[in-house]
């Protein structure tokens, strides 16, 4: 579905993949958005019209969503990095802003880990921890993305998505993008690369952990989580904007943001604010005036 204002185009991988990219806006540092598991770039749309006014940013579709193209090997955590790698090699030679929402967050947090020269600067909206999903909860989160996965084949998936993002979607009626944005929550492709992903990034839950104990880059960094709880995370929420609170607070160039009018779907309850924490850290970055290129992802 193109969205005017917005240009579409690919970039093809060095095993001859391709990934759907969507484009808005000039201006350096490149902001890259990653969406979680079950949506792609669509998600992205209200933040990045408004990014797109003061920058250059690009929103795209993982292998297997959407307009990408599905991968044959296993979804890794350490195989989506690679493709995030692969693609920011394509599209730009300078250090990228990267905001991701969800479990996108956690695939830039592993890519900041890996190529720290690629970063320079980050914003996580609602990323994933082991406060918001713990292990034991995870077997119960991979039954859903499971069966949703079966059930699109059928057509049959529709009800099982809407319980499951039903705290989310009620923001969609205000927002001009809804449409588009549902258009991809409904899209059964998306849930079945969805599942492989929750099934076979972190089976353990075990490199989720080890990216919250890691630390990150020093760069300009931005955390922006939802101060409502939704039905079952009483407990969940206060601990999750606690340890997200604290490890902002070690940063150096730490910033810590509550969106008291959302929940985990910030980016669609309160995009002006995401928007204005993106744009704050772009500010940051041209302030600081980075001149160091990013190098290869990988060593030649």
């Amino acid at each position: 579905m193109r969205v005017p204002g917005l240009l579409e185009s690919a970039v093809r991988l060095p095993d001859g993949r391709r990934l759907r990219t969507v484009v808005a806006g000039a201006g350096g540092p490149l902001v890259l958005l990653e969406a979680g598991a079950g949506l792609c770039a669509p998600v992205w749309t209200p933040v990045q019209r408004l990014v797109g006014r003061h920058a250059r940013v690009l929103a795209y579709d993982r292998a297997g969503y959407a307009g990408s193209d599905d991968d044959p090997a296993p979804r890794t955590l350490d195989r989506l990095v690679e493709d995030l790698a692969a693609l920011l090699d394509a599209v730009t030679d300078a250090p990228a802003v990267l905001v991701g929402t969800s479990f996108g967050a956690v695939v830039l947090r592993a890519f900041a880990q890996a190529h720290p020269q690629g970063v320079a600067g980050l914003v996580l909206a609602e990323p994933t921890t082991t406060a918001l999903v713990e292990p034991r909860a995870l077997p119960a989160v991979r039954a859903v993305f499971s069966t949703i996965a079966e059930l699109s084949r059928a057509g049959l998936h529709r009800p099982l998505v809407r319980a499951t993002l039903h705290p989310g979607l009620g923001a969609l009626r205000d927002v001009a993008d809804g449409p588009g944005i549902l258009d991809a929550a409904y899209d059964g492709r998306n849930w079945r690369a969805a599942s492989r992903e929750v099934h076979e990034a972190d089976p353990a839950l075990e490199r989720l952990g080890l990216l919250e104990d890691a630390g990150l880059p020093d760069v300009p960094v931005t955390v922006v989580v939802g101060g409502r709880a939704d039905r079952g995370e009483r407990r969940s929420r206060p601990a999750h904007v606690d340890l997200t609170r604290r490890e902002m607070a070690a940063h150096p160039r730490g910033r810590h943001v509550v969106a008291e009018h959302s929940s985990h779907f910030v980016v669609w309850q309160e995009p002006a604010l995401v928007a204005e924490e993106v744009l704050g850290v772009v500010g940051r970055v041209r302030a600081g005036s980075p001149k160091t290129p990013r190098g290869p992802a990988r060593p030649s």
